[in-house]
């Protein structure tokens, strides 16, 4: 019974730190994809790194696996409060 404990408790450690690594994996992912997106919009370096930052914070993971950010007033205001591009 004690050795069930010791396995279930081994286990639990390992997927927590999977999800945290995996969390961790998705916000840098969404970044490097703002900044890729801002690229191919025409944006120059420092533009693309303000997008990049305010599209991490504000997109998600679609159901399709890729980052979507919101189409919303607020999200393009801090566009362009932030990083002077309008969209």
């Amino acid at each position: 019974m004690s050795r069930n404990l010791v396995i279930a408790g081994a286990l639990a450690t390992a997927l927590s730190a999977v999800s945290f690594s995996s969390a961790q994996a998705q916000i840098i992912s969404s970044y490097e994809a703002g900044f890729n997106l801002a690229m191919k919009r025409g944006y120059g370096p420092g533009q693309s790194q303000c997008f990049a930052k305010v599209f991490a914070r504000r997109a998600s993971v679609a159901p399709g696996g890729f980052w979507v950010a919101p189409a919303n007033n607020s999200y393009t205001d801090e566009l362009w409060s932030r990083c002077r591009i309008s969209r």
